[in-house]
């Protein structure tokens, strides 16, 4: 149980990072060497011109949420040596979770 809610706050800590700093503006100024970049719309809109989908991923939470759930659930697998299982039970049930709580704070 402690490893889901572990799991739960490390994704929904990325996530907050994401959307509500200026942690992307910063770190897309810095790699890419654009002083253009001001915001995340700005990294965002950068990144479109590159590749449609992976901006369409990056600016979306649930879909971020997905991804990061089995990034964070693996990771989590290796570290504690849990199951096989945990990865894709956090795929599917990390997201509606961290959903809920947003639209708990909006």
């Amino acid at each position: 149980m402690i490893h889901y809610v572990l799991g739960i706050l490390a994704v929904n800590s990325i996530l907050i990072l994401w959307f509500y700093s200026p942690l992307p503006s910063s770190i897309g100024k810095y790699i890419l060497k654009n002083e253009n970049i001001l915001t995340l719309n700005d990294l965002l809109d950068w990144i479109c011109l590159r590749n449609q989908f992976l901006a369409d991923l990056l600016s979306c939470w649930i879909c971020m949420g997905f991804w990061l759930s089995l990034l964070v659930g693996t990771i989590m697998t290796f570290i504690f040596s849990l199951g096989w299982y945990f990865p894709i039970i956090c795929f599917w049930a990390f997201p509606p979770v961290l959903y809920l709580i947003k639209q708990q704070y909006r």
